[in-house]
């Protein structure tokens, strides 16, 4: 178990952890003088404040497994986790049980079991958790709520899947009126398993091997007592057709050197299930790129995977760097010796996508929506930043959103997305309880790409540098309850 030394002149702030090697205290004369049981978030970290503050009650809800943990602290100040040495009980069992590693994980066939603390949520109601360590013990009252079970999903609700693609399944409740992933606590499985068409982790990534007749069911299975058991129905079938496009907010393949962009790659299946719909996947992040003329457009280095490319800067400004056609593949096998792709399995083509690169600078800059906006806390919004720019007296407009600063005036407010990423420019309320108005801002360095040849944020960036062209927008958080954006 991990022991920790807190600094006595900074409270809170962990000096040193290292791994107990005895099963007695810590150090000679050393002995556990108090327990605490604790339920931590996930990512939260252990402080000292958490420890002598009161007990607060744990929560917990039907059908989501949670877990708790107990510290000990030593009489020499040394304070230690001991989970795993306590011996842990309820004093309901009807309401909620807690394992002591004799709690089997369901569907494991009893290979499996919950760690110590684990909780397995019953029924609502109340109940007292006990930990006793070496005669000392702790306690913390539990409450169980019933959870809605109609807010159990499982996204995506349905997929059709090429053969050597994955895909990444992810189960979600609404808990507190969040909603919240749930999929640490649920194990993935096929209700009919056949491992010549599909296979699934038990974090729900399923690998397609190979077209099958009819679709697969895929159960998330919660590892706590629940009536329902969300389920999402996956189909292995030949890839037809793979069609690139360019990013969403691009309708050209115009670009300022020094920018990019995500392309996405869709599959296509034709109609399988006689909806009238054709049926596709993204493929964006599963296909390999190709450009004509890497002196123009290169593929995104160590991005690559995001079928991102990047704009070459070269030549005086302004003036036109080139053309150049970009296309994706996928299934190809490449040969282990690298002699290329394996006769008779070439994969699927794109369509091939033409993109001009002009080397230029922006003349101005504007963020969409530029009204302003409300936005309920724990709920997000989509801001864009669009930037303007002249050649050969022709003027023209490009998506810089992922090539922008972006900025919130108040990040306990609202926080904000920047880098080049697919979700830049997306601004969230992290609270529920927050209230007031922020300024949203963006702003563009001239002259310096945001990312160098091989797709990576360029570390010399300045930010807020007075030559910047910037806008900004502003951003009102109302109350729960009240009329945001429709």
């Amino acid at each position: 178990m991990l022991i920790y030394r807190f600094a006595p002149t900074a409270i809170g702030a962990v000096l040193a952890a290292t791994l107990m090697a005895g099963c007695s205290g810590v150090g000679e004369g050393s002995r556990p003088e108090t327990l605490k049981i604790l339920q931590l978030a996930p990512g939260e970290a252990l402080s000292r404040d958490l420890l002598e503050a009161p007990t607060e009650p744990a929560e917990a809800f039907t059908c989501v497994r949670t877990a708790l943990s107990l510290f000990v602290t030593f009489s020499g100040g040394d304070i230690g986790n001991f989970t795993n040495r306590a011996r842990w009980s309820s004093s309901n069992e009807a309401v909620v049980r807690v394992s002591n590693r004799d709690e089997t994980v369901p569907g494991s066939d009893g290979d499996l079991v919950f760690d110590f603390g684990s909780l397995t949520p019953v029924a609502p109601g109340t109940a007292t958790i006990t930990a006793e360590y070496v005669g000392k013990t702790a306690s913390i009252p539990v409450t169980v709520e019933g959870l809605d079970t109609s807010t159990i999903t499982i996204e995506p609700a349905s997929a059709v899947m090429a053969p050597r693609s994955v895909q990444d399944f992810r189960v979600s409740a609404l808990i507190d009126g969040v909603v919240t992933d749930i999929s640490n606590v649920v194990t993935f499985a096929f209700a009919e398993p056949d491992e010549e068409v599909a296979i699934v982790s038990g974090t729900g990534r399923v690998r397609a091997v190979a077209a099958g007749t009819a679709p697969l069911t895929l159960e998330g299975r919660l590892n706590a007592p629940c009536e329902v058991t969300p389920s999402a129905p996956v189909q292995v079938a030949t890839l037809q057709a793979l069609d690139l496009d360019y990013e969403e907010g691009f309708d050209s393949g115009e670009l300022l050197s020094g920018t990019t962009q995500l392309l996405r790659a869709t599959g296509q299946f034709g109609d399988l299930d006689g909806d009238g719909q054709a049926d596709t996947q993204d493929l964006s992040s599963q296909s390999v790129l190709t450009s004509s003329d890497t002196g123009v457009l290169s593929p995104g280095g160590l991005l690559s995977d995001f079928n991102l490319v990047i704009a070459i800067t070269s030549g005086e400004v302004p003036s036109l760097v080139g053309d150049a056609t970009v296309t994706v593949n996928f299934g190809r096998v490449i040969d282990p010796d690298d002699d290329g792709p394996v006769e008779g399995d070439p994969g699927v083509e794109s369509n091939a996508l033409p993109f001009t690169v002009f080397n230029t600078q922006l003349q101005s800059l504007r963020i969409t929506p530029e009204e302003v906006q409300t936005l309920a806390p724990l709920d997000s919004t989509r801001f864009r930043a669009i930037g303007t720019y002249t050649f050969d007296g022709v003027e023209r407009e490009q998506d810089v959103t992922r090539h922008v600063a972006w900025q919130s005036s108040d990040t306990e407010l609202v926080q904000i997305v920047t880098g080049v990423v697919r979700s830049a420019g997306m601004a969230q309320a992290p609270t529920q309880d927050g209230e007031g108005s922020v300024t949203i801002s963006a702003s563009f360095v001239l002259g310096v790409a945001d990312v160098d040849a091989q797709g990576v944020a360029n570390p010399n960036r300045p930010v807020d540098d007075p030559d910047d062209l910037r806008d900004s927008v502003e951003l009102i958080v109302v109350a729960a309850g009240a009329q945001t954006n429709p």
